[in-house]
């Protein structure tokens, strides 16, 4: 009977001690990958908005770029002509001068159109400044770099666009790398689970 008593002792004993460990390695894991999964959900929210923020930047930069030059040049040369026209008391317009004057306007109008969806210089400024602080100044110094100089430039009030030391096909790479490099940390990070 002393014997089955040990046996019955160790077995139980063995038995607390096994279960205590797997509760023990079941809530370690569970904290492990509970903590794993809120960094990786984080990580993308972060990629996602650095994307969309970088979008918006650059594509405001491109058409302001692109199109600002272009739309006060027709505008003014639009309205020198208007005026001479009412100087001079024409009324009546060859057909070439009518279309010329629309395709002026519509031009005007698109280019308007176009820059009105853009980000203000103000704005601009403000969504480089947004992004210098999710990035690590360390780390991504290019980029950093290129952002202080989107800061600089779009803060001044006499900033000519057509001056621009910008590099956006350069940012756009940059930004490229930057994002696959985290999305590459994602994945690892999933596979950890």
């Amino acid at each position: 009977m002393d014997t089955f008593v040990k046996i019955l002792s160790t077995a139980v004993i063995t038995g607390l001690f096994s279960s205590f460990l797997t509760v023990w390695f079941t809530r370690k894991n569970l904290r492990t990958s509970k903590y794993i999964e809120t960094i990786t959900s984080e990580r993308i929210k972060w990629i996602e908005s650095v994307r969309n923020d970088f979008s918006i930047l650059i594509t405001s930069i491109s058409i302001i770029r692109n199109n600002q030059g272009k739309y006060h040049s027709v505008k003014f040369e639009s309205e020198r002509l208007a005026y001479a026209n009412h100087l001079t008391m024409k009324d009546n317009h060859d057909d070439e001068e009518l279309y010329s004057d629309y395709e002026s306007q519509r031009l005007i109008s698109e280019i308007d159109i176009a820059l009105k969806k853009c980000l203000s210089p103000a704005e601009i400024v403000m969504k480089s400044t947004q992004l210098q602080l999710k990035l690590n100044p360390d780390k991504d110094i290019d980029i950093y770099s290129i952002l202080v100089l989107i800061s600089s430039e779009f803060s001044q009030v006499d900033f000519n666009i057509k001056e621009s030391k910008i590099d956006l096909s350069n940012l756009v790479v940059l930004v490229q790398r930057l994002l696959k490099s985290n999305w590459n940390k994602v994945k690892q990070e999933v596979k950890k689970k």
